[in-house]
């Protein structure tokens, strides 16, 4: 007999191996646990060849047990379940005998200590900061590229090809963020996407335990995580339950052939998020949409299978422990099985109660993204255990107040009009407000460089009654709108020669800065007043383009007025009086002035103002 120690590359966990005359199992999902979860059953998966026959036992333990072993369509996996009882404290490791005939491999499995850290929660005072990694910043050159991966060089005049940011590029960076006012940073999916192209997004996973060796280790995305609660920035994973990548072992050789969504060619889905609740859908319609892939390099998963469903529950459940996650953003939120997505979430929120998610429903309706917020929106008889949703019909009328030609019916009425139908929502204040994100044109090139209309949705943006999403590089004016690789651009000053670096914000020309003020303005305002935040929100109709509100707790207030229109206004003050209250002094927080209410202000064309009261007991 002899001894080897064998490490899973990329992956912290260490088994110690004895093998007589052959290795069965070369890698087991998840690669370790940990004593006191909530869920006592832990299903592992054994990667390995010719395990349909191989007899399975568990040893050195007295409170780990072997409840079954499941074999597969695939004689190179094999399903193991065990139950970990709920009496063992502390860290612990157990041996897992594989056996056949007189040849024999034993892989000692760790259980580790639970940690103690636990998601600190989101409130509507929250402000997220959303990040491409690989566009962000290369903090370590040295990870740019890998012989042994299919996309091998990295290039950043390919607008689809790697560039080489990094996690490392987003630690070095954590006081520019954590400066801006975010309270929170979305990271767009981490784990590694090893395709032959044009995965540099990360949304085609081939690997579910390990971040991409381009991106950094699965230790530095741990530190990250440590480094920005240090900063008091929560840590959000995009999380993708609907695919995984084309080469993802599992998509590749799953271990039944019903994990996958497949029928006998590829079939695209429809994209008809409304045939989930369309009283007149068709039966094909709703299968295409459920079942189809997302594109053919993104297998879709079958959530409806319970194996496969509890596989990817442990893998939510492996990396918030393993990183302290305080969020997760799920990506095609819609696309995947409802009942699946129910029992997911509720076993996250069992293990974390303060988790916080939120889904991508890409909709244009208010009513159609309720629907897919379960008994949180109209779907009142299925709770969903999702929080919130990505809020697009306000992101699409935000982009509409500034494109479309102001009129009774166009405009900033399309934002009042999104507002009043948040009776949809249990807790509208929870929904995630956005101007842009890493599918959509920059908000500032949509303005076409009009400062007013980008000043107008981003306060907007980060004073109704929403958590604001800010897209990396917006507050500094990046402006493209041409296609995924061109909007998802290199923050300059992410790389060691880049002509200039503009997270120094001495660096940027006189409008970068007014943007980089702007957004560090009014969120950095939030973290100091967040108690308006989790206040109220009174909302005037909106006349000849004018938009005005109020957002106010017992103490504080404040008015939001946007002119969004091209012609100038005098604003009669009496029509708003029911919220002034006899105040006559306020405070401009776009200018910083002090100053005292006449009878009438005046706002320019695309003119906001936001003028904050406090009142005294």
């Amino acid at each position: 007999m002899r001894n080897l120690t064998w490490i899973l590359p990329g992956i912290c966990t260490l088994f110690s191996i004895q093998i007589q005359a052959q290795e069965f199992v070369h890698r087991i999902d998840p690669p370790h646990w940990w004593t006191e979860m909530e869920d006592k059953h832990l299903q592992l998966l054994l990667y390995g060849k010719d395990l349909e026959d191989v007899q399975v036992h568990l040893h050195h333990h007295h409170g780990v047990h072997l409840k079954d072993v499941i074999p597969t369509e695939n004689p190179d996996l094999l399903i193991v379940n065990v139950d970990v009882a709920h009496h063992i404290h502390g860290a612990h490791e157990f041996t897992i005998e594989i056996k056949k005939g007189e040849e024999k491999q034993e892989i000692n499995y760790e259980l580790k200590a639970r940690n103690q850290q636990r998601p600190l929660g989101f409130n509507s005072s929250d402000y997220i900061y959303l990040i491409t990694p690989d566009r962000f910043a290369n903090g370590d050159p040295g990870n740019d590229s890998f012989e042994n991966m299919r996309e091998k060089i990295s290039d950043r005049s390919d607008d689809y090809g790697r560039h080489g940011g990094d996690l490392k590029g987003i630690a070095d960076h954590l006081d520019y963020i954590a400066g801006l006012g975010m309270t929170s940073v979305w990271i767009n999916p981490v784990q590694e996407n090893d395709q032959p192209e044009a995965s540099y997004h990360g949304y085609a996973i081939t690997d579910s335990y390990k971040i991409d060796p381009r991106l950094g280790t699965n230790e530095e995305y741990s530190k990250l995580s440590e480094l920005c609660h240090e900063k008091g920035i929560k840590m959000i994973m995009d999380v993708i339950p609907n695919h995984f990548g084309s080469n993802h072992p599992l998509a590749l050789n799953p271990p039944f052939k019903k994990w996958l969504n497949k029928e006998r060619a590829y079939n695209e889905t429809n994209h008809l998020k409304e045939s989930s609740m369309d009283p007149y859908a068709s039966q094909r319609d709703k299968k295409q949409f459920k079942d189809g892939w997302f594109v053919k390099t993104m297998p879709d998963m079958n959530g409806r299978d319970p194996l496969f469903a509890k596989y990817y529950t442990q893998n939510t459940i492996w990396w918030i422990e393993e990183a302290d996650l305080d969020g997760l953003r799920i990506d095609t939120y819609p696309y995947q099985n409802r009942l699946f997505l129910r029992d997911w979430a509720r076993a996250l929120l069992e293990e974390y109660p303060d988790l916080f998610m939120f889904g991508e429903s890409w909709v244009n309706s208010p009513g159609v993204q309720a629907y897919f917020m379960g008994s949180s929106g109209t779907d009142k008889n299925f709770d969903r255990y999702v929080q919130s949703a990505m809020d697009f019909p306000l992101c699409f009328a935000l982009n509409e107040m500034i494109t479309e030609v102001p009129s009774w019916d166009n405009g900033s009425p399309k934002v009042y009009r999104t507002m009043a139908q948040d009776y949809l929502y249990r807790n509208p204040e929870l929904l995630v407000g956005f101007v842009d994100n890493h599918d959509m044109g920059r908000y500032y090139g949509t303005a076409k460089g009009n400062f007013d209309k980008f000043q107008m949705g981003i306060v907007l943006m980060s004073t109704l009654n929403r958590i604001p999403c800010l897209y990396y590089g917006t507050e500094i004016l990046m402006k493209e709108t041409d296609g995924h690789g061109k909007i998802r651009e290199d923050f300059p000053g992410g790389w060691s020669d880049d002509p200039v670096n503009k997270f120094d914000i001495q660096n940027l020309d006189s409008m970068e800065r007014r943007g980089f003020d702007l957004v560090a303005g009014l969120a950095n305002f939030r973290k100091e007043h967040p108690e308006i935040f989790k206040g109220k929100m009174v909302q005037f109709g909106p006349k000849n383009g004018l938009y005005v509100y109020s957002r106010f707790s017992k103490t504080e207030e404040i008015m939001v007025m946007a002119n969004a229109s091209n012609d100038s206004t005098t604003i009669d003050l009496d029509l708003y009086k029911e919220r002034f209250q006899g105040f006559v002094e306020y405070q401009e927080l776009l200018s910083g002035e002090k100053n005292s209410f006449g009878s009438n202000l005046r706002l320019e064309p695309w003119g906001t103002r936001v003028f904050y009261f406090r009142r005294e007991y």
